[in-house]
């Protein structure tokens, strides 16, 4: 049962950075670099409970001509420095029953080309039950699940001063058959 596993490792990406400049025309303006860590550690701590975590923790920056002009910043638009998540599967003492959940963190990230404007951080939290049974002998799943369960208004930045609101709360309830 207690069987973890745990995996870390470095990373230092390099890559040209495109992205619109101050006309609004997107374009390669300079370089940047993911300079960071990331950890993940999977398996079975307790009987019944199967965890997966992980953290990507990192430094992207931008370089070139357009930073030393001052014409955008130092920091990736859309990019943060810190994206944690948790997630695991609890099987309940009823044979087929589990709980499922799931938390996501990302840090602050970047919203214009100027680095003047951040979104904030933001925890996205998901629970739910699934039941496995058979219906004569066909395998079948019902599966009722809460995303986002305390409506958490988050904004992704899709590009420089444009963003995609996230999904509020929503509940499914899914009858899957395997024929």
């Amino acid at each position: 049962p207690r069987d973890l596993r745990l995996v870390a490792g470095v990373f230092d990406v390099r890559k040209p950075y495109f992205a619109p400049d101050e006309a609004n025309v997107f374009r390669q303006l300079g370089s940047v670099r993911h300079r960071g860590v990331e950890i993940s550690l999977t398996g079975s701590p307790h009987e019944g409970l199967t965890l997966v975590a992980g953290a990507v923790l990192m430094r992207p920056r931008v370089t070139g001509e357009p930073v030393a002009q001052g014409r955008i910043g130092r920091e990736p638009v859309g990019q943060t420095e810190r994206i944690l998540t948790l997630s695991g599967t609890w099987a309940l003492p009823l044979e087929g029953l589990s709980f499922t959940f799931a938390a996501n963190h990302h840090g602050r990230r970047v919203a214009d080309q100027l680095n003047r404007a951040y979104v904030p951080a933001a925890t996205i939290l998901d629970a739910g039950v699934r039941y496995r049974f058979d219906v004569g002998e066909t395998p079948a799943l019902l599966r009722f699940q809460v995303t986002n369960i305390t409506d958490e208004f988050d904004w992704k930045v899709v590009s420089s001063g444009a963003f995609e609101l996230n999904a509020p709360r929503t509940a499914t309830l899914f009858l899957t058959l395997d024929f």
